[in-house]
């Protein structure tokens, strides 16, 4: 019992210093503009899970521990890596696609133009974003749920407790619960698939910072193209992602976790 509790005080712990750190960024937001459609100022917490990983990562396991975590982020370094990548870019991609052509969207309307000067300048925020994100959800949180909770359970648990951290923000900008409930969907599936890849591409951060940076430049696109983001599309159509890469990628193997 007491292994189990021990087990469970990294994860609850960095729930903990989480919230903390977030809670200034989202009493800020009254006072601040937009930063893009649907994206609220309060995303500067990005920054929150890099620095709740580092700060538990020192306070109990000491500085190697910070250099462990830091050591994650890296060029990929084989075939396999680099093509986990590739999946991590092809797959939101592939769910915005679906996604447009799911509203009836049609290459012959007329639109501004995927990508416009201004999403070329997100580009690196989002990028940057992701990866202060991943390495608090994928580095250290990932590998501190696997082994107390297997693949799955890790993705589920991780995927509610990211997708609750975005509530606040969403609602102050006037999302409906039925566009949150939905957007839970496709986020939790993310965060299913996000498990896969971090896993096979070797506990690389390079496939998923990719994939979350592009699911972010994605539904920023999709407005350009004329066509609003919805939440019901991409939430089926990533469930879908999820259960094929699960059953494409750990059939049979969900239980080793070191060796996915």
């Amino acid at each position: 019992m007491s292994s189990i509790k021990q087990q469970w005080t990294d994860p609850l712990l960095y729930l903990a210093t989480l919230i903390a750190l977030t809670v200034p960024f989202i009493l800020a937001n009254t006072h601040l503009p937009l930063l893009a459609p649907g994206l609220p100022a309060s995303a500067f917490a990005v920054v929150c899970p890099t620095i709740a990983a580092l700060l538990v990562s020192r306070l109990r396991h000491g500085p190697q521990a910070v250099r462990d975590l830091l050591a994650r982020t890296r060029m990929p370094a084989n075939s396999s890596e680099w093509g986990w990548s590739v999946v991590a870019v092809s797959l939101p991609i592939l769910v915005t696609v679906v996604s447009i052509l799911w509203q009836g969207a049609s290459p012959r309307q007329p639109s501004p133009g995927l990508i416009s000067p201004a999403m070329f300048a997100l580009l690196g925020a989002f990028v940057m974003g992701a990866w202060l994100e991943e390495l608090g959800w994928s580095a250290f949180a990932t590998e501190a749920l696997l082994p107390v909770c297997g693949l799955i359970g890790t993705g589920l648990v991780i995927g509610l407790v990211w997708a609750l951290w975005h509530y606040v923000p969403l609602l102050q900008v006037g999302r409906s619960m039925d566009w949150i409930a939905w957007w839970t969907v496709g986020t939790m599936s993310s965060r299913l698939t996000l498990v896969v890849l971090y896993l096979r591409a070797e506990r690389n951060m390079f496939a998923p910072t990719l994939f979350h940076a592009c699911e972010n430049a994605c539904w920023q696109a999709q407005e350009s193209l004329g066509v609003p983001f919805d939440p019901r599309a991409q939430g089926l159509a990533m469930s879908v992602v999820a259960a094929l890469i699960l059953a494409l990628s750990c059939r049979g193997r969900i239980a080793d976790t070191k060796h996915i």
